[in-house]
């Protein structure tokens, strides 16, 4: 039967509960008192489609009369369903087939009430689902922001500075209360779904954009909005497992070792010029004495950005092609590259070091194949020349870019012949003529992917994007002995 609670709400028919009933009234007349003695805006909620029983956020902003205000808000709960909602049509009273479906909760408004059928989750999820809504205040002790961080890593700094547990954090994103252990940043890492990103942002004081550009990971997160749980912690794979940030950069902002997304191997630290990776016990190393490194790690920064995922791929052809020019003696082996060596105290078996030793060299590589690689996008053929294979002319302008000529034309060029073969235009000559000129300013768009990198994997080693067979300290050469 139906009648209605001490606060004017009328209860619901069956499958409301006396609990949830008496427990959704005590919650009705609190949340009046909010949104109307205090002037809330509160959140709308509408059908995603006709016929669904599912509704999704609105912000309401006051407007004239005929026009959806948002003026107060309901919570229904009871066995096996619980909502949230809000309505208003500007002062007026809802139509006879949502009247059914609503409390009147103040002079004009209306509430719409949800029902989630067989979730089972009853009051507890229509309380969170109300709380996700809500503005989280920015938190008054930050920690400083560390490029390229993991999302672990910075939740515990975060959660440290202001006297919080791991747990306790986690119920503020909307991760549920309890159930997820304090992570282990060098193994572990936390992902976030939207809504989680959404609070995140708002307790740090910024976008969703900038939190997004500092924990490069959360790009990664394969949970929804529609989640109901908003964070989860997950080991890395072996292979993309996290590595040290410069300690100078963490230098008393953590009381233990901040830890980086390991998109490569090692990486380049230019604010303090600081190698950063894994070599024979040695994780840091200053380059201070070798400018040319930060140096090339801004330039590669710049071609990133030019070049857009296509420039890893680059990257990775580039490095593999230095090891060949490393392992056969080639190009700068008796020249820059001893010099550098001898500044780092390795000799030739130090083969952690050889990727730092060649960096310079390799950036101009990728720059150039980036130049080669976007004339091969739209038809064309390098510098403008005939239409015809120019791979000689592109080896020579690479040498002298180099400043290696002579080196290159002593055999350097062998390894960058590979390259072009794997990377050659596959478009016939009469075909290319056949094309329309460029649209301008393409030479400052993005790079798309072409063959053979099809699929560029964001993390890990850069030789396991190559499209090169040889490998830093295996054979150049096998031989097959059958017996």
């Amino acid at each position: 039967m139906r009648g209605r609670t001490r606060s004017g709400a009328p209860r619901c028919r069956g499958w409301c509960g006396g609990l949830g009933g008496a427990l959704g009234a005590a919650i009705d007349a609190g949340v009046r008192v909010l949104s109307w003695r205090l002037g809330c805006r509160l959140a709308c909620l509408r059908p995603r489609r006709p016929g669904c029983r599912s509704w999704v956020r609105r912000a309401g902003r006051p407007g004239p009369a005929g026009r959806s205000v948002c003026a107060g808000v309901g919570i229904g709960c009871g066995i096996g369903g619980s909502g949230v909602a809000a309505w208003s049509s500007g002062g007026r009273r809802p139509g006879p087939g949502l009247r059914r479906r609503c409390w009147r909760i103040g002079a004009g408004s209306w509430a719409l009430l949800r029902v989630d059928r067989g979730r089972g989750s009853g009051v507890v999820e229509g309380i969170q689902r109300m709380l996700r809504g809500g503005v989280l205040s920015r938190l008054p002790r930050q920690p400083v922001w560390i490029r390229d961080e993991t999302s672990a890593s910075f939740l515990l700094r975060l959660a440290g500075l202001n006297g919080w547990s791991f747990g306790e954090l986690v119920v503020r994103l909307g991760g549920g209360q309890g159930g997820l252990s304090e992570p282990d940043p060098e193994v572990d890492e936390v992902w976030l779904g939207p809504v989680a990103r959404e609070r995140l942002a708002q307790l740090c004081g910024r976008s969703v954009v900038r939190v997004e550009q500092a924990l490069p990971s959360l790009a990664g997160s394969r949970i929804t909005v529609r989640a109901r749980h908003q964070v989860r912690v997950e080991r890395w794979p072996q292979a993309q497992r996290p590595g040290h940030a410069c300690v100078l950069c963490a230098a008393g902002k953590s009381e233990g070792p901040v830890w980086r997304v390991r998109r490569d191997t090692w990486t380049v630290c230019v604010r303090h010029g600081r190698w950063t990776g894994l070599g024979q016990g040695r994780f840091q190393v200053g380059v201070g004495d070798l400018p040319e490194i930060a140096d090339a790690h801004v330039r590669r920064m710049r071609l990133e950005r030019a070049s857009g995922e296509y420039a890893r791929a680059l990257l990775a052809d580039a490095s593999q092609v230095a090891v060949y020019w490393w392992q056969c003696r080639q190009m700068g082996s008796k020249g820059v590259w001893r010099r550098r060596a001898a500044v780092l105290g390795v000799g030739r078996e130090g083969l952690w070091a050889v990727p730092l030793i060649v960096y310079p060299e390799v950036i101009v590589l990728a720059e150039a194949m980036a130049v080669r690689e976007r004339q091969r996008a739209v038809g064309r053929s390098f510098a403008g020349g005939p239409a015809g294979w120019t791979t000689g002319r592109w080896v020579a302008w690479v040498g002298e870019r180099l400043g290696m000529a002579s080196e290159m034309a002593a055999g350097g060029h062998r390894a960058l012949e590979a390259w072009l073969m794997a990377h050659r235009n596959a478009v016939p000559v009469k075909e290319r003529l056949a094309l329309p000129a460029p649209e301008e300013g393409y030479r400052r768009r993005p790079l798309a992917l072409m063959a053979p990198h099809r699929k560029v994997p964001a993390f890990g080693p850069l030789d396991a994007v190559s499209c090169l067979p040889w490998r830093l300290g295996a054979p150049m050469t096998s031989v097959v002995v059958r017996r």
